[in-house]
């Protein structure tokens, strides 16, 4: 069993590579991680991370396109467009990367995500997509995906000559590297809230609205309060907090002075007894470690784009979400769908296990 990062290692030594430009809007020791790029630097694999604003200065300097991989770590759009112009006008070949999916909603909120012009940007990428070589990019000659629904609307224009690599969502990597290492001592017996930071994220503007954005937030962290008190009283654990890895803004006295823990979420919820959440892809580390997964929401989540995600989510798991804004807990919440979860794995983190 491999992480992501050893499968593209396994790729640059087959295919005989020698150099490596990562191609993403975000670079941070975190991300690099995620991807795969801090484990190829550690192997003593030349990488050059770059933006796509910056990369095709890099890939018209580089001397051997030949030997030298272009990880598009960044899906293909308008934004990227002028990367994969210059990958195909040098020659170079290129891995997309396609992993860490959610189930789709079937209902949206509106006003829709997005604007008109975004609308029209992501329309246009899709016809890009289909028909690559008039537009003067090249299709993908690489594809790491991860789950069964990777293989559908894969965000970079693909031929069928594209070469796959059935690779896994990040945090399987994370369950990979803990199922090698020496095992931690155990802790005591907790619920996990996985932290998605929505308040504070930078997409922030996705999430809610900003001008009811601080009564909302005053009025969440009360009966989300309120939410641990019950669970710490019913079932007789302790609520931590596994925080966003890139969260600034948490505290302690946001959740009733509980323990807020940051770049430990793995762990954390291979010790837990329960495991509770809003939308994330975190919620893969519930499924992978087989964990009681209480998926919460409230009417203000309801009416955000997020409250379908939730839906959707929860329905996959063959379960209901639990409204922390009055609905009294109800036990059979914590009960485990083998099956669903097995499909859940198949479908969206791991395919064929």
């Amino acid at each position: 069993m491999k992480t992501n990062g050893e499968l593209i290692h396994d790729l640059i030594r087959r295919e005989g590579f020698t150099y490596v430009v990562a191609v993403s809007f975000d670079w941070t020791l975190y991300s690099k991680k995620k991807v795969g790029v801090q484990y190829l630097q550690d192997h003593g694999v030349p990488v050059q991370i770059t933006s796509p604003r910056e990369a095709p200065l890099w890939l018209r300097a580089v001397d051997d396109p030949e030997h030298t991989l272009v990880y598009m770590v960044s899906y293909f759009g308008h934004r990227t467009y002028q990367t994969h112009r210059a990958i195909a006008m040098y020659g170079y070949r290129y891995l997309g990367r396609y992993m860490g999916l959610l189930p789709a909603p079937t209902r949206k909120v509106l006003p829709s995500f997005g604007s008109a012009k975004a609308w029209a940007l992501l329309r246009a990428a899709d016809i890009v997509k289909r028909y690559p070589y008039i537009f003067g990019v090249t299709p993908a000659d690489y594809l790491i995906h991860g789950g069964r629904q990777s293989h559908f609307n894969v965000p970079y224009p693909i031929s069928p000559d594209t070469q796959y690599i059935n690779g896994h969502a990040e945090d399987y990597d994370r369950y990979i590297e803990l199922m090698r290492g020496e095992r931690i001592e155990p802790r005591e017996p907790t619920a996990v809230f996985l932290d998605g930071d929505d308040f504070h994220h930078p997409d922030l503007h996705l999430v809610i609205g900003r001008t009811d954005h601080q009564v909302w937030e005053e009025a969440y962290f009360a009966q989300l309060r309120r939410f641990f008190d019950m669970i710490e009283y019913r079932l007789g654990v302790r609520v931590i907090i596994a925080a966003h890895p890139l969260t600034t803004t948490l505290n302690r006295a946001k959740f009733g002075n509980r323990e807020v823990i940051q770049g430990r979420t793995a762990e954390l919820v291979m010790d837990a007894k329960v495991v509770i959440a809003h939308y994330s892809t975190a919620i893969n580390l519930g499924v992978i470690f087989g964990k009681p997964i209480l998926l919460i929401t409230d009417r203000n989540y309801e009416r955000s784009w997020m409250g379908p995600h939730i839906e959707a989510t929860a329905r996959a798991l063959n379960k209901d979400p639990v409204h922390i804004d009055g609905e009294v807990f109800d036990c059979d919440a914590l009960k485990v769908d083998h099956a669903a979860y097995r499909r859940y794995m198949n479908e969206y983190i791991r395919e064929d296990l």
